[in-house]
């Protein structure tokens, strides 16, 4: 009878740490995957910002009259910068596209998007108001970040939160792009910041996609017993919504 007792503990053991080994390998690779998922977003969005410069300052001397020989030279310098830094880059990131994998050519989504995705989520049945201030960046990874994290916030709220409504505030406030999304569910569960079972971002994702640009993401429970996202994005220079 021991014996039996200790192969039985034996394999408890043995099965525990192959699901510890497990669920730390499925973390390791949603991880690896947002992160690819994110630099092909910046190759994508920076690659479109190169490639205007480049376009910009090669056609310059054949746009503007009188300019000098000085000038003419130094939009060739920026041409060639430009030219320079999107191969640089290319062979960086380019790496990430398997081989097979047709590229990604649509446009980033952006804050004029939110609409969209705000109907999507009521007609699964949470209700969300959306609150957009004045002076938003209608494109741009700024844009682009704040509506990543609004996706999965709300992801979240339909997945996770058990909630009856959803509330949506973008706000341009100094130099930075606030965001905040909340919610009346069950609270902030630690347990479910890493969601994995529909290929989202997770807590983890939104705070490395606002880390990547120098922003942050804080989660936390509200004292009504909700939940509450709230995200700074530092802004660059960004063209306003129309």
């Amino acid at each position: 009878m021991s014996v039996l007792v200790a192969q039985r503990r034996t394999i408890g053991v043995e099965l525990f740490r192959e699901r510890a080994a497990t669920a730390s390998e499925q973390e390791r690779r949603v991880l690896v995957e947002e992160r690819n998922r994110i630099a092909r977003e910046l190759h994508d969005v920076v690659a479109h910002g190169l490639s205007i410069i480049h376009v910009q300052a090669t056609s310059a001397p054949y746009r503007l009259d009188g300019l000098s020989d000085a000038a003419t030279a130094e939009f060739g310098e920026i041409a060639a910068s430009a030219r320079t830094a999107m191969t640089e880059m290319r062979q960086l990131l380019g790496v990430l596209r398997s081989a097979d994998a047709a590229p990604d050519t649509a446009p980033q989504p952006g804050l004029d998007d939110l609409p969209a995705l705000v109907g999507s989520v009521e007609r699964a049945g949470v209700p969300v108001t959306l609150e957009l201030g004045a002076a938003l960046p209608a494109s741009g990874l700024p844009a682009t970040t704040a509506y990543r994290i609004v996706q999965e916030a709300l992801s979240n709220v339909m997945r996770h939160a058990r909630a009856t409504r959803a509330d949506v505030r973008i706000a341009h406030e100094g130099d930075r792009l606030v965001v905040a999304v909340e919610d009346d569910g069950r609270g902030f569960d630690p347990a479910n910041a890493m969601s994995t079972d529909g290929g989202g971002l997770g807590l983890f994702g939104m705070k490395e996609r606002a880390g990547y640009i120098g922003g942050r993401v804080e989660v936390a429970s509200t004292p009504g017993g909700g939940t509450r996202v709230r995200a700074e994005i530092p802004l660059g220079e960004e063209r306003p919504m129309e």
